[in-house]
């Protein structure tokens, strides 16, 4: 392991008690968010709580960038959009059925069924 690894690995380590989403003591205008993969070792995102990108990482879902496509002259003049959730049986089962138009993603299941 070369020594720049190491220092990394070791640096991670210190902070891995820390976790997700919490304030780093070092960084302290800063905000990590980590992921445990299947090594030992974390991944670590340092962002800056100034920079305008950090709330797209904090934030689960942008309900209303992702409801934009659904405004009213598209979903009139494009018959299938106005039912596919209705009718196409795998929209259903994953519950986009009722999550409405323009849609609610917040009405969405918070775990998804097993597809067989």
């Amino acid at each position: 392991m070369s020594t720049s690894n190491h220092c990394r690995k070791r640096y991670l380590n210190s902070i891995q008690e820390e976790g997700a989403g919490n304030r780093s003591s070092s960084f302290p205008n800063s905000i990590l968010f980590g992921m445990q993969s299947r090594s030992p070792d974390y991944t670590y995102v340092l962002t800056s709580k100034f920079e305008p990108s950090t709330n797209q990482l904090r934030r689960a879902i942008h309900s209303e960038s992702l409801g934009k496509w659904a405004n009213t002259d598209f979903l009139t003049k494009n018959t299938f959009m106005r039912v596919a959730h209705e009718e196409i049986p795998l929209l259903r089962v994953l519950g986009y059925s009722n999550t409405g138009i323009p849609p609610n993603y917040r009405k969405l299941p918070v775990t998804l069924p097993e597809l067989a």
